[in-house]
């Protein structure tokens, strides 16, 4: 449709724009300008019409001895009546109305021949590769994190992993996600927008380097106890061994496998700086 405007607005101005600003002047066109009949209407119900101007003196005069009709009033009912009846005719007229304008411009503009009019203005999206879009600031500063977080983001993570792992999931595996994730603690305090942006860059780091947020999960749950509570939420949500399809079961096995390698030395310097970290920051705030 802008296509066909376009070419429109070309062919007018290169036709009939130079006959018609020549046969209408400036002086004709303020002179034709008044008598416009939206214009001309106005006029004559407004104070420029003499017989317009007692008009406010009856209206003020008349003000002081309004008064509501009674409920029993006949008129009131056939008012409603005639309201109703007015309502329903406009929103036929409309329903109506709409639907031709919408049969008529898509048999015009959705016809192979304005396809052709429009080949060379179409509209095609740019897709970026998929590798490109890993060295984007914001993802490299979400990849930075890789391993920082605790039980609630490595929970999210491995769902998310299991996810990418099937071809499909579910209804029963989502509601039992959905509850987990909204309801239960720790994730129901969470509230909606920050367990979404945890949800969102959890994703963003399996999407990016899946063999990282792997190999992270570890420091993510330093304690042994954490590590099993985190498994056996993953497989509840997974749901029963011999409903799983082959690809979830090597997820699940290599998860496990995962979490019970012990963590190298510069994971465990880099679990205890952190400790020692939060716990200086809990003293500064308690103090």
């Amino acid at each position: 449709m802008a296509r066909l405007s376009e070419l429109g607005a070309e062919l007018y101005d290169l036709t009939l724009r130079p006959f018609v600003q020549a046969s209408a002047p400036q002086p004709v066109a303020a002179a034709l300008r008044p008598a416009h009949p939206a214009r001309v209407a106005r006029r004559v119900s407004g104070p420029d019409n003499p017989r317009m101007r007692a008009v406010p003196g009856l209206a003020a005069a008349a003000a002081p001895d309004r008064k509501p009709a009674a409920a029993a009033n006949p008129f009131l009912a056939l008012e409603k009546w005639w309201i109703d009846g007015a309502i329903q005719a406009f929103d036929l007229w409309r329903d109506w109305r709409d639907a031709v304008y919408e049969a008529t411009f898509l048999s015009i503009y959705g016809s192979p021949a304005m396809d052709a009019i429009a080949k060379t203005h179409a509209f095609a999206r740019a897709m970026k590769d998929p590798k490109e879009l890993k060295f984007l600031p914001e993802v490299q500063a979400i990849l930075l994190g890789v391993r920082r977080g605790g039980f609630i983001e490595a929970v999210i993570r491995m769902l998310i992993l299991l996810a990418q792992a099937r071809s499909s999931v579910r209804r029963d595996r989502l509601e039992r996600s959905a509850k987990v994730l909204s309801r239960d603690a720790p994730f129901a305090s969470l509230g909606t927008d920050r367990r979404a942006a945890l949800i969102r860059e959890q994703t963003i780091i399996v999407e990016f380097d899946a063999d990282e947020a792997v190999a992270a999960l570890p420091d993510l749950l330093p304690d042994a106890a954490e590590r099993e509570q985190a498994m056996a939420l993953v497989e509840f949500i997974a749901g029963a061994v011999e409903e799983m399809e082959p690809h979830t079961m090597k997820t699940l096995q290599r998860l496990r496998a995962t979490l019970s390698r012990p963590r190298s030395p510069c994971r465990i310097w880099r679990a205890a700086h952190r400790q020692v970290a939060q716990s200086a920051a809990g003293a500064t705030a308690r103090r």
